[in-house]
């Protein structure tokens, strides 16, 4: 994994805010790649993880003003990242209208078993939101 000096995100987003579009290439450079991965692994598409992570760059430039000065870049980052999923969340869910949820055809395949590992992923997806609902209950 690439470790990248604080300090010089530091200074490349101090020099886009005063304008230097070269800046932004040198974070896209840096960052792109996890960015990149955290979409593909929250979305499991990998065109609409390099789409997300264009969005993210482009928020980057329009936001770049409230970056503060100081405070972390990744967190900073990743908080534009957390936010670009969630807008391209709500937009696929405001798309899927009831004629879409209508128009596709009804699958005729019996359901998995319970037992079967067709039906494993959903359990252990099922135990990992348990798991941390119950952990923010804790807290």
């Amino acid at each position: 994994m690439e470790t990248t000096d604080p300090d010089s995100d530091q200074r490349l987003i101090g020099l886009l805010r005063a304008g230097d579009l070269t800046a932004l290439e040198t974070l896209f450079a840096r960052h792109s790649r996890a960015i990149y991965g955290f979409f593909y692994r929250t979305t499991g598409s990998p065109a609409t993880g390099e789409d997300l992570t264009q969005d993210v760059f482009l928020r980057v430039l329009r936001y770049r003003a409230s970056f503060q000065p100081g405070k972390g870049f990744r967190v900073w980052l990743y908080g534009i990242a957390r936010n670009v999923l969630s807008d391209h969340r709500a937009r696929r869910t405001a798309d899927t209208t009831l004629e879409d949820l209508e128009s596709e055809p009804i699958s005729t395949a019996p359901l998995p078993r319970s037992g079967s590992s067709v039906a494993r992923p959903g359990l252990s997806f099922t135990r990992r939101w348990r798991d941390s609902a119950s952990r923010s209950e804790n807290s």
